[in-house]
C-alpha cells in the first residue's frame, strides 16, 4: 500500500509504503505463506487505517502517522486445525459514522463481517448474510443502515444473444444486486452469523451412528463409505506446460530445462485425430 500527501493535488508527494499481511515465505499459523496478501481496500478511522487482505482473510490495522502495521485481525470462520484455510475474501471496507464499527465485504462467504473497533484494536463480532459475492459496503449517514453491492447478485442465466434481451455470454449478463440492511443488534447478529455458517455448510451436524447408512459420507475420518465405490475427478483447464512445452528439452543456447512429460503433446494430438476420424 502506498501513501501520498495530496496537500498539493496537482503534485501528490509519496509519503511511504507498507506491505500488509504476511510476507511471502513468512510462517503464519504453522504454515509458510506462498502468495501475496492482496490488499484491496482501505478505510480511515479516527485512530487507525484499516486494510483488507483478500488472499489472507484478514484486516491489517495501521498506525496513521508511521503507516506501521500494528496488528492483524483474522476473519476466519473455521476453528482448530482448519483455521488456516482461506476463502473469506474481504474486498471492501466501511466504518460506522461514530467510528466504533468496521464492516468488511466478505465476498468468499457472501456475508458482511462486523468488527468492533477500540483504539488500535478490533474484534470480529459476527457476520451478516447478503447476496452473491459482495464487493463493497457503505453505511448511511446515521449509521443505522448498511448498503451492500453484490457483484454477482442473482447470477446469470443461459446464453442469450438474440433479441430482445441480447444478454450474450453469462459472464456479461450477471444480474448484480444491492442489499439494504438495518444494522442488527447483538442477538440478531448472532442469529445472522449462524445463518452465514449454515449457508456455507460450516455448521457441524450430529454424527451418524456406525450402523447408519442414510448418508454417503462416514461421520468418522478413515472409515470407508458404504455407498461411494468410485470417485472420478475431472480436471478441466487451459493448455498446460506439458501440453505445449513438454517436448522442449533445452533452450536455444543449449541449456537444459525442467521438462514435463515429453511426447505428451504428440500423444494428445494423435488421440484427437483418431477420435475425429482424420488420422
Amino acid at each position: 500500500m502506498y501513501a501520498f500527501d495530496i496537500s498539493n493535488p496537482i503534485a501528490p508527494a509519496a509519503r511511504g509504503s507498507v506491505k500488509t499481511g504476511p510476507l511471502v515465505g513468512e510462517v503464519e499459523h504453522g504454515f509458510q505463506t506462498f502468495g501475496g496478501s492482496h490488499p484491496n481496500a482501505i478505510a480511515a478511522g479516527p485512530h487507525a487505517y484499516y486494510v483488507s487482505n483478500g488472499n489472507n482473510d484478514s484486516i491489517s490495522i495501521l498506525e496513521p502517522r508511521t503507516l506501521k502495521e500494528v496488528t492483524r485481525v483474522s476473519l476466519s470462520v473455521l476453528d482448530g486445525m482448519d483455521g488456516h484455510i482461506k476463502g473469506v475474501q474481504p474486498v471492501g471496507l466501511a466504518i460506522s459514522p461514530d467510528g466504533t464499527r468496521l464492516y468488511a465485504a466478505a465476498a468468499g462467504i457472501n456475508a458482511i463481517a462486523v468488527l468492533r473497533l477500540r483504539g488500535m484494536d478490533a474484534k470480529v463480532l459476527g457476520f451478516i448474510p447478503v447476496g452473491w459475492w459482495p464487493s463493497s459496503v457503505q453505511t448511511s449517514r446515521d449509521g443505522r443502515t448498511l448498503f451492500v453491492a453484490n457483484a454477482k447478485g442473482r447470477g446469470a442465466g443461459p446464453d442469450n444473444a438474440t433479441p430482445p434481451d441480447n444478454l450474450g455470454s453469462p459472464k456479461h449478463s450477471a444480474l448484480g444486486s444491492v442489499s439494504v440492511i438495518p444494522v442488527p443488534g447483538e442477538d440478531e447478529l448472532e442469529a445472522f452469523t449462524e445463518r452465514v455458517l449454515a449457508n456455507n455448510w460450516l455448521v457441524a451436524e450430529p454424527a451418524h451412528h456406525d450402523d447408519d447408512e442414510s448418508g454417503p459420507i462416514p461421520s468418522r475420518a478413515g472409515v470407508a463409505s458404504r455407498q461411494i465405490k468410485h470417485v472420478i475427478f475431472v480436471n478441466k483447464e487451459n493448455s498446460t506446460h506439458d501440453q505445449l512445452l513438454g517436448d522442449i528439452t533445452a533452450t536455444r543456447r543449449g541449456v537444459a530445462v525442467n521438462v514435463g512429460v515429453t511426447g505428451l503433446a504428440r500423444r494428445i494430438e494423435g488421440d484427437r485425430l483418431q477420435q475425429t476420424g482424420r488420422r
